[in-house]
């Protein structure tokens, strides 16, 4: 391998690994790169963090409290959850989801709260409280049965 590479310029190296990520693909026929790109694309780049006033965390106690399940994952959880995207389990197949089930909720809870692989932690809702990913959770969980 060493010999044929020896010939090759930088440019043909970049050329061949550009190809071959175009043309890897998985088992459903889709192209690995594009799902890689999706995962690059939400990365978390940084973190923003509020101080806030006494008033305004009880308000956003109450509106967690109050947020649908269904909504905070199509808002958060369904770009990866809804394709498989970098390994994501998707939501309504069961087979993906009857190893995590088996270790449990407390188990899915903590790997939600602090991200696990690609996904990062609380699935780019950083608004979201416990009982909010707990709600997700159950809702993933429901439509995967």
């Amino acid at each position: 391998m060493r010999s044929m590479a020896a010939s090759l310029t930088d440019q043909d190296i970049l050329n061949i690994a550009a190809y071959f990520s175009l043309a890897i693909r998985d088992e459903k026929n889709r192209r690995v790169a594009d799902a890689l790109a999706l995962a690059q694309r939400l990365q978390t780049v940084g973190t923003v963090r509020v101080k806030p006033t006494p008033s305004s965390s009880t308000t956003q106690a109450q509106s967690s409290v109050s947020t649908n399940p269904r909504q905070l994952y199509q808002t958060h959880c369904a770009a990866c959850h809804s394709t498989g995207a970098a390994g994501a389990p998707k939501v309504g197949e069961s087979s993906q989801w009857a190893s995590r089930i088996a270790q449990g909720r407390e188990s899915l809870l903590k790997h939600a709260t602090e991200g696990l692989g690609a996904m990062p932690a609380k699935g780019l809702c950083q608004s979201c409280s416990a009982e909010d990913l707990t709600a997700i959770i159950d809702y993933m969980l429901e439509e995967s049965r």
